[in-house]
């Protein structure tokens, strides 16, 4: 079903050659077909648990009575709506190390020719894993790159736009503080992150208006 620009992914029913679009009270009819939430890469989800305890503690305190008075409890609903991303790029390789274009710690750019006919999507540093002599990931996390010494008070936290670390580096978005330790100079790793909120689920009248009967 295509509407206002947005397309939805109804579930039908044809009876004697017609086609029927069955809807029951506080059921869902159809699912929104979109993009928003596609990333270019892999990455990391991550959501604050304690809103979802939040949600069941109340839950269990909720019940009500409907018109016939039968007792029921609450359906379970979930109060957090924002998911952050953390986005980071790998590639399973399973290679001999000397096909490599590049090496653990380096910052490459995007399309960098990792090893023979695979590039990089995005800009970032090189890890690469291995095991028995051969390299199993090689793993790009974007962002910018500091390098210095007393990152580790700065590192694990997230900072948003407006924000400014050791009086210098002003942050532009929503970001990641990470820090890597080197054999001689130690890293921060500023990576940007991605905030994606889930609507509510809406009524028919909401979505097509009170004629939509």
């Amino acid at each position: 079903l295509n509407f206002k620009n947005l397309k939805y992914l109804l579930t039908v029913k044809i009876k004697n050659e017609k086609t029927y679009l069955q809807i029951s009270r506080n059921k869902q009819f159809g699912i929104l077909i979109t993009n928003y939430f596609q990333t270019l890469t892999g990455g990391t989800c991550y959501y604050d648990r304690r809103n979802l305890y939040k949600s069941s503690e109340i839950n269990k305190r909720i019940s009500y009575y409907n018109n016939s008075q039968q007792f029921h409890k609450h359906p379970q609903t979930h109060s957090h709506r924002t998911l952050i991303w953390l986005g980071e790029e790998t590639h399973k390789v399973n290679c001999e190390q000397n096909i490599l274009l590049v090496e653990h710690g380096d910052f490459i750019s995007e399309a960098f020719e990792i090893i023979p006919g695979l590039f990089s999507k995005t800009s970032g540093i090189v890890f690469i894993t291995k095991k028995s002599n051969l390299i199993q990931t090689i793993t790009i996390k974007s962002g910018s790159v500091y390098e210095g010494k007393k990152f580790k008070g700065s590192s694990k936290k997230v900072y948003y736009p407006g924000e400014i670390i050791f009086s210098n580096i002003t942050i532009t978005k929503p970001s990641f503080c990470e820090h890597i330790i080197g054999n001689n100079i130690d890293q921060l790793l500023i990576r940007p992150i991605e905030l994606y909120e889930f609507p509510y689920a809406k009524s028919i009248n909401k979505i097509f208006g009170n004629n939509s009967d």
